[in-house]
C-alpha cells in the first residue's frame, strides 16, 4: 500500500490578455500614439488625453496603457491538491490485485476591479466602475481496479492485466458582477450597490474497461495487445461508448544468432503498431440543448426569460483516430543511437465546432463530421559520454514532419470557410485550416492602372492589386486561393551537454519551418495604413508614396478614406506571415560540489546552477509570438491576436540531497 499528496498554492497579479482595448494593456499599445505621454509632468498618470484629443476625428480612442496596467485590479489565487492512495495484494504467485483511489481538488478565487477613474475604449474618464468576483471549486476523483498476472518460463515472458476505472468531475462556480459603485475608495465588489450573479454547475463521468497482454520470447520477439471500452457522459444517449483496440510488435534483430557482431552496429530493433484511440474533449453538455437567461420586452415591460443557445445533438459521439506506425532503433557503436519512425493516422467523426445556417438561429454547433489523414516521419540521433579530451559530451538531435489532408467533411460538403472575412478554408483534398484569400501582386499607382485592370470594387490609387486567378476579368470571391497553414512543414531540435570535472554546461535549441500565421494586429493596426493604430517600422519603410517612396510595396496610408477594397485585403497573402523560427529554449551552467565537501555538510550531494530560458528567437515574424494561436477552434488554427510575447526568464538555485 502507499499514498501521496501534493498541495500547491499560487497567487497572481494578472492582467487580461484578451484583445479588449478597454482592459488589455498589450492590445492597447497598438493604438497608443507616441506623442501622448503616459504620465504628466508631476509624475501622475495621464488619463484619457488621447481619447479626448481623437474624439473629433473618431481616431484611436484608447486609454493610457500604463493606466490600464497599473490601476485595474486583477488578483487571482489558485489552490490545488492532488494525490492518490492504493492497496495491492498477491493472493497467488504472479497474481496482483490492486485498487487505487485518486483525487484532484481545486479552489480558485478571482478578484477584478476596473475603477471609474480611468477611461475605457471610446469612453473618457470618469466612467462607471465595474467589479467582479468569481469563486470556483472542482473535485475530480478516479478509482482504478486492476488484476495483473505475470509469469516467466524458459524463454517465455507473459504479463496480463484486466481492469475497470471510474472517473468523475464535479465543478461549481459563481461569478458576481457589481455595479452602482459610488467611488473608487472600496476597490472591490464590496463597494457595489447592485449585483448580478451567474452560477455554473457541471459534472462529467467516464467509465472504462480495459485489458492488456504483453508477451516476449527470448528477448527477441515482443508483442503487446490492448483493448479499451470507454463510456463518456458528454455524448448523446446512443453514442456514449467506444471500443479502442491496439497491437504492437517488436523484433530485436541484434539478439538473433545471424546478426553480425560488429563494433559499428551494436543494436537493431524493428517495431510496428496499429491501434485506435478516442477523443471526448468537448464541453460537458455539448450533445444537449442548453438555455441561457435572456430578457425580453412584452409591450413596454422588460421580462426575464430563457433562450436556447445550443442545439441538441443526440448522435454526438467519439472522435476516433486509427494509427499505424513502423519504426527502427539502431545502436551505433557504444555511444550513438538512431531512431526513425513513419506513421499514418486517420481521424474520423471529428468533433468540430462548425458554422450553422443563419436561419437556424445559432452561429455554430459541435458535430461529428469528416475524416482527416496525418502522415509524418520522425528521426532522432543521440550520443552519450563522447570523449573530447577531458570533456564528456552528449547530444540529441531530432527532425519531424507532419502533413494532414482532409478526406471528407459532412455529407454533400466539400469545404468549410471560417473567420469573419473568410480567412480559413478546410477543403476536401487539402489541409485543415488553410489560410485563404486574395493574392496581392502590387500597388496601384495611377487611376489609369486601375481602369485598365481587373480590381476589387472601391479600389483607390495606393490600394493593392489582386491577381485574377480564373482570368474572367473580374476580381471576386472566386479569385481567392490557399497560402499555407499553421501546421509547419517540419520541426527540429538539438540539445547538448558538456561535463568537465564538476562543471556542467547544457543547452537546447528548437525550431520550426513552413508555418503561416494570420496576425490580426498587423492586419488591422500596424500594417493596415488606416491610421487607427501606430504603424510598425516595416510598414513605414515599405509603404507606397508617390513622392517619398514610389517603389513601396505596401498600400499607401489613407487616414480619411480607407476603401472597402483595402478591408477585403485583410484576408490575403500580405497579412499571412511566415512564422519560422529558431529559439534557444534553455541554457544552464551548473557546478557539483566535490563529494568530500558535501559529506562535510552531511549531504550526499550538492549542486548549484544558473539557467536562462528563451534567451533569443531568430525569426522574420513581426508579431508577438510565432507559436501563438488565439483560438481553440481547430478550423482557425494560426489566428494570432493579443498573444503574450515569449518571455525570457533567468533562474539561480541549488539542489541538496541528504
Amino acid at each position: 500500500m502507499g499514498a501521496s499528496l501534493n498541495p500547491s498554492y499560487n497567487a497572481q497579479q494578472y492582467f487580461n490578455n484578451n484583445a479588449d482595448f478597454s482592459t488589455d494593456p498589450l492590445s492597447n499599445l497598438y493604438i497608443m500614439y507616441p506623442f501622448f505621454s503616459p504620465r504628466n509632468a508631476d509624475g501622475s498618470l495621464n488619463i484619457s488625453e488621447q481619447i479626448r484629443a481623437n474624439t473629433p476625428e473618431d481616431g484611436a480612442l484608447g486609454e493610457n496603457a500604463v493606466a490600464i496596467a497599473t490601476r485595474i485590479t486583477n488578483n487571482r489565487t489558485f489552490f490545488r491538491t492532488f494525490g492518490n492512495t492504493y492497496l495491492s495484494y498477491q493472493p497467488l504467485p504472479g497474481l496482483t490485485l490492486k485498487t487505487l483511489l485518486g483525487g484532484d481538488v481545486t479552489s480558485n478565487f478571482f478578484d477584478f476591479y476596473n475603477p471609474g477613474a480611468i477611461g475605457a475604449y471610446r469612453t473618457a474618464a470618469p466612467k462607471p466602475a465595474v467589479a467582479t468576483e468569481s469563486r470556483e471549486f472542482n473535485v475530480n476523483f478516479l478509482t482504478e481496479n486492476t488484476a495483473t498476472y505475470a509469469n516467466q518460463w524458459g524463454n517465455h515472458t507473459l504479463d496480463v492485466l484486466a481492469g475497470y476505472t471510474y472517473q468523475q468531475e464535479n465543478g461549481t462556480s459563481t461569478l458576481v458582477t457589481g455595479s452602482g459603485i459610488a467611488d473608487d475608495n472600496t476597490p472591490n465588489i464590496g463597494g457595489a450597490s447592485a449585483f448580478v450573479a451567474v452560477p455554473v454547475r457541471y459534472t462529467w463521468t467516464q467509465v472504462s474497461y480495459l485489458a492488456r497482454a504483453q508477451y516476449s520470447f527470448a528477448n527477441r520477439y515482443l508483442f503487446t495487445a490492448t483493448v479499451r471500452r470507454d463510456g463518456s457522459s458528454r455524448f448523446g444517449a446512443d453514442q456514449k461508448w467506444g471500443n479502442f483496440p491496439s497491437v504492437t510488435g517488436g523484433w530485436i534483430l541484434s539478439n538473433e544468432s545471424f546478426f553480425p557482431q560488429t563494433k559499428v552496429l551494436t543494436f537493431a530493433k524493428l517495431r510496428a503498431s496499429y491501434g485506435l484511440a478516442g477523443n471526448n474533449q468537448i464541453g460537458s453538455y455539448s450533445s444537449q440543448a442548453l438555455l441561457s437567461p435572456t430578457n425580453y420586452v412584452y409591450g413596454s415591460t422588460l421580462s426575464p426569460g430563457f433562450a436556447a443557445t445550443t442545439v441538441a445533438n443526440p448522435n454526438l459521439g467519439w472522435e476516433t483516430k486509427t494509427s499505424t506506425n513502423v519504426g527502427l532503433n539502431l545502436g551505433l557503436g557504444r555511444k550513438l543511437t538512431l531512431a526513425a519512425d513513419y506513421y499514418v493516422s486517420t481521424t474520423k467523426d471529428l468533433l468540430l465546432n462548425v458554422p450553422a445556417p443563419a436561419q437556424s438561429g445559432f452561429t455554430s454547433s459541435i458535430q461529428n463530421i469528416g475524416k482527416i489523414k496525418n502522415t509524418g516521419f520522425e528521426l532522432e540521433l543521440g550520443g552519450n559520454d563522447i570523449d573530447l579530451g577531458p570533456v564528456k559530451w552528449g547530444f540529441s538531435g531530432n527532425l519531424a514532419t507532419n502533413r494532414n489532408e482532409v478526406l471528407a467533411l459532412a455529407a454533400g460538403q466539400t469545404q468549410i470557410i471560417t473567420g469573419s472575412a473568410g480567412t480559413w478554408r478546410t477543403q476536401v483534398g487539402g489541409p485543415i485550416a488553410e489560410l485563404y484569400g486574395y493574392n496581392v501582386t502590387g500597388v496601384y499607382k495611377s487611376q489609369a492602372d486601375i481602369d485598365n485592370t481587373p480590381h476589387l470594387a472601391g479600389t483607390l490609387v495606393g490600394d493593392y492589386k489582386v491577381a485574377d486567378l480564373n482570368g474572367d476579368g473580374v476580381i471576386d470571391l472566386s479569385d481567392r486561393q490557399g497560402f499555407g497553414t499553421y501546421n509547419p512543414k517540419f520541426t527540429y531540435g538539438f540539445s547538448s551537454n558538456f561535463n568537465f570535472h564538476n562543471l556542467e554546461l547544457s543547452f537546447s535549441l528548437v525550431g520550426i519551418q513552413g508555418r503561416k500565421i494570420f496576425d490580426q494586429e498587423l492586419a488591422n493596426q500596424e500594417e493596415s495604413g488606416e491610421g487607427f493604430g501606430v504603424p510598425n517600422q516595416y510598414y513605414f519603410e515599405n509603404r507606397y508614396h508617390p513622392v517619398n517612396n514610389p517603389d513601396g510595396t505596401l498600400a499607401q496610408p489613407n487616414l480619411g478614406n480607407f476603401s472597402s477594397a483595402r478591408r477585403q485585403i485583410r484576408s490575403s497573402n500580405i497579412f499571412y506571415k511566415n512564422a519560422d523560427y529558431l529559439r534557444l529554449r534553455t541554457l544552464q551552467l551548473a557546478y557539483n560540489l566535490p563529494a568530500k565537501w558535501a559529506a562535510g555538510a552531511h549531504l550526499s550531494s550538492a549542486r548549484v546552477y544558473i539557467s536562462a530560458n528563451n534567451l533569443f528567437t531568430i525569426t522574420q515574424f513581426l508579431g508577438r509570438n510565432p507559436d501563438a494561436t488565439a483560438t481553440d477552434n481547430v478550423l482557425q488554427n494560426g489566428f494570432s491576436q493579443a498573444n503574450y510575447p515569449i518571455a525570457k526568464s533567468f533562474l539561480a538555485g541549488f539542489n541538496l540531497t541528504f
